[in-house]
């Protein structure tokens, strides 16, 4: 069984708001050990991710990137992206430059 790595995020954005288990069990309604299980790796369901990142200041995708994936780098194309480019063919040349590379109007 692969067990879940701590959560280093949460523990650190609760120590920067000063902010205790029993802080965390107040704002989402959740028992301490649930909390624990969260500071041992486990992701709250979304309304419990929510309330913990606005009492801490932070981010959700901050706290829980796995939980996240589309702000994580390389993630699939958002929803905007492919909405105004429904095909990589579609993309005009002025906007994506190959590897990064500059034109001759850069």
């Amino acid at each position: 069984m692969r067990r879940a790595m701590a959560n280093e995020r949460l523990r650190g954005a609760m120590a920067k708001a000063q902010a205790d288990v029993e802080a965390i069990t107040k704002a989402t309604g959740v028992d301490p050990k649930t909390v624990q299980r969260w500071l041992n790796g486990r992701v709250p369901h979304p309304p419990h991710r929510w309330a913990i990142a606005s009492l801490l200041r932070e981010d959700e995708g901050y706290l829980w990137p796995a939980a996240r994936p589309d702000l994580s780098p390389g993630a699939e194309a958002t929803s905007e992206v492919v909405a105004a480019y429904g095909h990589r063919a579609d993309i005009p040349n002025t906007v994506v430059r190959p590897h990064g590379r500059r034109t001759a109007a850069d």
